[in-house]
């Protein structure tokens, strides 16, 4: 019984990577479409989410392991970028753009603090982006 367990541990174990590149949540249907074009799967015939590893196995996934790995990383980083920049884009709603009038002059200018704020997020963006 161990040594049957032990097995299908081993073959579980190396199946991690897959899972964990399949299962990545930035991965979009165009992403899909990548995986499923680089392993000759029909895609009108499957969907990611209702397949096993069984069914995986019957198109020798394992081969192809690289390609699903390169495909999920930058999946990951579009990811990443993406909620980096909804969150940038959320701090500059929060900023205020104060401005004073200049005296004797029809015009207007931001006020010394909204600079340096704006500055300052600006700046951190930037290195951010």
């Amino acid at each position: 019984m161990a040594k049957k367990m032990n097995k299908e541990l081993m073959e579980f174990k190396d199946s991690v990577p897959l899972i964990r590149a399949l299962c990545n949540p930035g991965l979009q249907d165009r992403h899909i479409n990548l995986i499923f074009m680089e392993m000759n799967i029909p895609k009108d015939v499957y969907k990611l989410e209702d397949m096993s590893i069984s069914d995986l196995k019957k198109f020798d996934v394992y081969k192809f392991k690289g390609e699903l790995d390169d495909i999920s990383d930058r999946a990951s980083k579009e990811f990443t970028n993406k909620n980096v920049m909804a969150k940038m884009k959320e701090e500059w709603e929060l900023l205020s753009f104060d401005c004073k009038m200049l005296p004797g002059k029809e015009s207007f200018i931001l006020n010394g603090e909204a600079v340096e704020l704006i500055q300052a997020a600006l700046d951190d963006h930037i290195i951010k982006a």
